[in-house]
């Protein structure tokens, strides 16, 4: 079979659709996943697709399909590894004639340039994602389990970024979220979102490189355009490889030529001719389990243009987009071409980037009003929210420098010499004196009340006090001295030292457990049935109660089942024991009622 003579007479023999089939392998290498071939060219049948041998036999009455017509011939081996593919022999794929390459360029023409044309402006997310830092720093962004925004973080938000509609805003925000945290921008602090080391290097970066380290945390996010954008429902996620299908995706956007316009049609039906498995390497379109929003399955090669054409509409006009990376044309409030931005071939060609306009500085005025400029820097931006209390969210935004706004950024670590050096480096005049001098007044007068926590340990006797002191049982912690009879314990010490004072046999009075310990299964099932007795006589008494029902069950889960029956059987004997109660004082009022009306009748005889 590997005498050259044979190989070209059997290839001589093979019809135009098996030739073309052997080219397509020979283009991916020698190798091609088996949904890649088959979807065009048909499978070989094997028994195991059948029900049994008889409808084995009676399909094989039928014409060979390309595929199974190279298989038999030993042009073409099935492999039984996990990646199900075609592979052409090594030795035999030597003495094949070349074929020309594989088509991987996107054959692109030039669109008309559209009568709305909208630049892309990653101004409106740097925004969203200093917002999300500003808010961030004092623990106020939270996340559901999903690691979506919380719908208390997305109503702060949208304080501090009104001029935004609502839908988009909401979209703007998870997408910055998203990205926010594949770039390192942000870390998980429980269900609390904080900014990490990295957003103050992020800050300060140059205009492009902002944007690059946004683009490389969308890439590397779990933001995904399909469920987000396209609205579609995935059942087998793990099948699905994110990353690799947005680098892929990136890479043919990345073809489109720079300041030309490409119609989006024309960009999706060439990605489906020339690189139709982006999103999907070993061809298989039946195993992610995807559902439209009328929950409709789109499971299939079928399906191409409702998935991956919508999946890389998405990503145009939504992602690239808000990224400033592509300039979007509109005819009828629609989308319908792009160009790639001069940003856009930046990040994409390494070409060069546009001149950033220059940085405008901070006007501090002697009212303490503060006023940011548009192109102030995001970095001063930043700093100034942890100093002063922004009054106004127009374009160009106004701050107010408070005894409040000062003493919190005391509390997070800022002094106040770094807040008047940082005044002094992005405002375009000297601080007013007014203004200096009262931020010294609010700073000295930080710290002259403080609240700690603690526990006093007490004695009747100060001879005992510093006996306890003295005892090496004892370990007595750092403490402060409050008078002879009392010291202030550290909260962190108090559980450890009660045991050791316990061991060493010394009679501790008091509450020695932490607030914030969790309540033991013999509390959560006084709780329970104290909840369902409280329930049960509001509702005897004709009373309204709070405990909801939801509420009820809510605190039930917390308490395994015996326990849980246990409570309940408590609550039902004491609101018996309250009817019981109830009617005793129902039927000796009833008494009283009847003597009295007996007096009554005895007294109005008397008088008559």
């Amino acid at each position: 079979m590997l005498n050259p003579a044979a190989i070209e007479s059997m290839l001589s023999g093979l019809r135009p659709r098996e030739r073309a089939a052997l080219t397509l392998v020979q283009q991916y290498g020698g190798t091609i996943a088996a949904p890649i071939l088959e979807r065009e060219y048909g499978a070989v049948r094997s028994l195991a697709d059948y029900p049994n041998p008889r409808e084995y036999l009676l399909a094989l009455e039928q014409p060979p399909t390309p595929t199974e017509r190279l298989w038999a011939l030993g042009l073409l081996l099935t492999p039984r590894d996990h990646l199900r593919s075609y592979v052409i022999p090594h030795d035999l794929l030597a003495l094949l004639p070349l074929v020309s390459p594989r088509q991987r360029q996107l054959q692109l023409a030039t669109a008309p340039t559209p009568a709305q044309m909208v630049p892309g402006d990653p101004h409106q997310l740097e925004e969203a994602v200093l917002a999300l830092l500003a808010l961030a720093q004092d623990g106020n962004i939270t996340v559901t389990p999903s690691g979506a925004l919380s719908r208390a973080a997305l109503k702060l938000l949208a304080q501090r970024l009104p001029n935004n509609p609502p839908t988009e805003r909401e979209i703007r925000l998870q997408f910055a979220r998203q990205i926010g945290a594949g770039a390192g921008l942000f870390k998980h602090t429980g269900d609390t979102l904080r900014p990490a080391r990295a957003a103050l290097e992020w800050l300060q970066l140059p205009a492009a490189a902002r944007t690059a380290r946004l683009l490389a945390g969308w890439r590397e996010s779990a933001w995904d355009e399909l469920t987000q954008l396209v609205g579609l429902r995935v059942q087998h996620a793990l099948f699905r490889d994110i990353a690799g299908a947005k680098r892929s995706a990136l890479a043919l956007v990345s073809q489109a030529p720079a300041g030309q316009w490409v119609a989006l049609s024309d960009f999706i039906a060439q990605v489906q001719q020339v690189e139709p498995d982006f999103a999907r390497p070993d061809g298989r379109y039946d195993t992610w389990g995807l559902l439209s929003r009328t929950r409709l399955p789109l499971d299939g090669f079928i399906h191409w243009e409702a998935v991956e054409g919508e999946q890389l509409r998405a990503i145009i006009t939504g992602t690239l987009f808000w990224l400033g990376i592509v300039d979007l044309g509109f005819e009828d409030g629609r989308p319908i071409a792009f160009q790639i931005s001069r940003l856009g071939a930046a990040l994409l060609a390494n070409t060069e980037p546009p001149p950033e306009p220059p940085a405008e500085r901070l006007f501090v005025q002697p009212n303490f009003e503060i006023i940011a400029p548009p192109f102030l820097s995001p970095y001063a931006r930043f700093q100034l929210g942890r100093i002063a209390e922004r009054t106004s969210a127009q374009t160009v935004e106004t701050y107010r420098l408070t005894r409040r706004s000062i003493q919190a950024a005391l509390q997070r670590g800022i002094v106040c010499d770094d807040m008047l050096r940082f005044l002094r480096d992005y405002s375009t005049a000297e601080v007013p004196s007014n203004v200096a001098a009262t931020l010294r007044d609010w700073a000295g007068q930080y710290g002259r009340v403080s609240l700690r926590r603690g526990a006093v340990l007490a004695a009747d006797d100060a001879l005992l006090l510093e006996q306890l002191r003295r005892d090496k049982r004892v370990r007595m912690p750092t403490s402060e001295a409050l008078n002879e009879y009392s010291c202030l314990v550290r909260e962190a010490d108090v559980p450890a030292l009660a045991e050791r004072l316990h061991r060493a046999g010394y009679g501790v009075a008091g509450d020695t457990e932490a607030p914030q310990a969790p309540l033991r299964d013999h509390d959560l099932e006084v709780i329970v049935a104290a909840l369902e007795f409280y329930a049960g006589a509001c509702t005897a008494l004709g009373t309204e109660h709070t405990a909801s029902a939801a509420l009820r069950r809510r605190v039930a889960r917390l308490l395994p089942e015996v326990q849980l029956n246990r409570a309940h059987r408590a609550s039902r004997a004491a609101l018996a024991q309250l009817r019981k109660q109830l009617e005793a004082r129902a039927m000796s009022s009833e008494e009283v009622i009847a003597s009295d009306e007996q007096s009554t009748d005895h007294h109005q005889q008397f008088i008559g």
